[in-house]
């Protein structure tokens, strides 16, 4: 589903996706434009990459249906009935990936990464080629508690403890996030930057 709203420079839209997220739907995200996600995320952090592209150890997950990845470390605990229920789950520092971002996205055939801030070049360049794009989170601290319905499956965990262990989310109307990279080149974060230098020229 699709709405529209006026940002002053162009027709920003709001965008509610379910997962898996095709190309195609990505495709059509441009800056600043919302997006809530209703389906399924899983959480990744330095220790998930390393697993991945330096020992080839990758989760048994369909990554096709399981296309959206957020830069996460949850902190989790049991209920009485021994199932794992978030206390705290919150988008960490996207950035610290940059140097897997690219590597990841070709290997896995992500179409979204969601977490704090921005990241560079090299993921730029392959969410261009293949198809995804980030968005960073606009929560409270909260995160994205309060939108996961159920925990589903975890990997890793007695081996690297909860914060970097891979989780498997159900949400629902997760956001609102803001795309701030596209699948044309394009990065808020960079453009906010270059728009501030000029005025401070200006001045």
């Amino acid at each position: 589903m699709q709405e529209a709203g006026f940002t002053g420079e162009r027709f920003m839209s709001t965008f509610r996706l379910e997962t898996p997220l095709t190309e195609e739907a990505v495709r059509r995200l441009q800056l600043e434009d919302i997006v809530y996600i209703t389906g399924h995320i899983f959480t990744a952090r330095t220790s998930f990459h390393k697993l991945v592209l330096t020992e080839n150890r990758i989760p048994p997950l369909d990554f096709t249906r399981y296309n959206v990845m957020a830069h996460c470390g949850p902190v989790m605990k049991k209920n009485p009935g021994g199932e794992w229920i978030p206390v705290h789950a919150g988008g960490t520092t996207s950035n610290r990936m940059e140097k897997f971002g690219g590597a990841i996205i070709k290997r896995l055939g992500l179409r979204a990464i969601i977490g704090k801030g921005t990241m560079g070049q090299e993921t730029m360049k392959a969410m261009e080629e293949f198809g995804a794009v980030h968005l960073t989170t606009n929560l409270d601290r909260m995160g994205f508690t309060p939108f996961i319905q159920r925990v589903e499956d975890v990997f890793c965990l007695e081996e690297l403890g909860q914060t970097e262990a891979t989780w498997v989310f159900r949400v629902k109307d997760c956001g609102p996030f803001v795309v701030d990279i596209d699948t044309f080149g394009n990065n808020l974060f960079a453009r906010v930057h270059e728009a501030v230098k000029r005025r401070s020229v200006n001045l």
